[in-house]
């Protein structure tokens, strides 16, 4: 992740309150401003470098339109100089008859103090020391995940204080919020990473934004699109400096197929199991590369390469007091469960991978009761069972590959 990381000596004053208002809404960021400034006009509001910061990450085409809508919608119901009906709480602002807006500190510090909080640490802020900026955000697609968790939707926003009070606001989901970084700040590289891309319903997530991210319909390019998203009306296009990565398993059986459109829009890089980066533990006398690379050879003679074991089992090992003991944990809770539901109700195969020494016959000379229930079927049924791993030793375990 170094392309999307980077280690600075100090952050601008102007760069931490961007990373400061990020994740928050319009009306939390107009409360942190009021906080500060006591009393003032939109006009002014509109000025300070915290609203600033959100305008720019928002890449909102009519700020002060949101500015004064947000401080209606939370202006206290006793005030006559706002006529807007529908308020939402925290109800925290006043104005006057000359427009000038005013905020309840006691009832912000009482109902908002992470709001506080953040301004105290914009207003102590100088540098930051040795700080390491991270563009880049993480998420896991699954079967409930959606357009509205992905790019924007609705979400409800309910009262404590009122009864039966429920307000809606329009939410940026992650890919939205990365869309907006990376156009505020277009001199570096963003990266959105999607593990188990495959397991949510991709065609639904992405919705209309499938084109947008396409190399030649992004922001800039010669056939630059936009779209006009569904919530918030906002135009909506995706900068070339946003990457979108994904991670997926192909052996994984209860996951969504992969969405034709989406697949022709990615380039698609296989990550086979290396054995190379496995380091050898002192002390341990089984070769765990040879161990992974022949029991990976066998399972793809069977079944197929996607079927491989990764190396992650093995990284940790020569880490471990004990090698071998974490070793036939790993095959006790990892490998082996794997291999049984690899080869499901067939033990026959995993002795094919692992051998005798972890696999045998069962007794041959159990005797079925006779009556009439057919047992001629069973008769020359052949049964196995698992060694329990944790019993082996390292001579075992070298018979995989020796």
């Amino acid at each position: 992740m170094k392309r999307f990381t980077e280690e600075v000596a100090a952050l601008s004053k102007e760069d931490f309150a961007v990373e400061l208002v990020t994740d928050l809404a319009w009306w939390q960021v107009i409360t942190i401003v009021m906080m500060d400034l006591k009393e003032a006009k939109v006009s002014r509001i509109l000025e300070h470098p915290l609203m600033q910061a959100r305008i720019r990450r928002a890449n909102h085409r009519t700020p002060r339109a949101a500015i004064w809508g947000h401080l209606q919608m939370h202006t206290k119901t006793g005030c006559d100089n706002v006529r807007y009906t529908r308020r939402y709480e925290p109800l925290l602002f006043w104005k006057d008859d000359k427009s000038v807006w005013s905020i309840d500190e006691e009832l912000a510090a009482e109902e908002v103090p992470e709001l506080v909080e953040m301004l105290e640490r914009y207003k102590g802020y100088t540098t930051a020391q040795g700080a390491v900026v991270e563009r880049f955000a993480f998420t896991t697609f699954h079967q409930s995940f959606s357009y509205e968790d992905f790019v924007e939707g609705i979400k409800p926003v309910m009262s404590e204080d009122v009864a039966d009070a429920l307000a809606y606001e329009v939410k940026p989901g992650i890919f939205k919020t990365m869309v907006q970084k990376a156009m505020s700040d277009p001199d570096h590289d963003y990266a959105l990473l999607i593990d188990e891309i495959s397991r949510g319903n991709v065609a639904s997530i992405f919705g209309e934004l499938i084109a947008l991210i396409e190399d030649d319909k992004r922001q800039g390019a010669p056939n630059e699109l936009r779209a006009q998203l569904p919530y918030s009306r906002e135009e909506f296009m995706v900068p070339a400096n946003l990457y979108i990565i994904g991670a997926m398993n192909t052996a994984d059986r209860s996951v969504e197929a992969l969405d034709t459109a989406l697949r022709r829009r990615f380039t698609f890089i296989q990550t086979p199991p290396k054995s190379g980066l496995i380091q050898q533990p002192t002390g341990l006398d089984v070769n765990l590369q040879a161990l992974l690379t022949t029991m990976n050879a066998r399972i793809e003679k069977i079944l197929d390469k996607d079927h491989c074991i990764g190396h992650s089992y093995f990284m940790g090992i020569a880490q471990q007091a004990d090698p071998l003991e974490e070793l036939r944990k790993i095959f006790a809770q990892k490998i082996l469960p794997l291999l049984e539901e690899y080869f499901y109700g067939d033990p026959a195969k995993i002795g094919m991978v692992l051998g005798k020494r972890f696999v045998k016959r069962g007794d041959l000379s159990i005797t079925l009761l006779e009556g009439d229930w057919e047992i001629d079927d069973f008769e020359d049924r052949k049964v196995y069972s698992i060694i329990d791993p944790m019993t082996l030793q390292e001579e075992d375990f070298r018979t995989i590959y020796e």
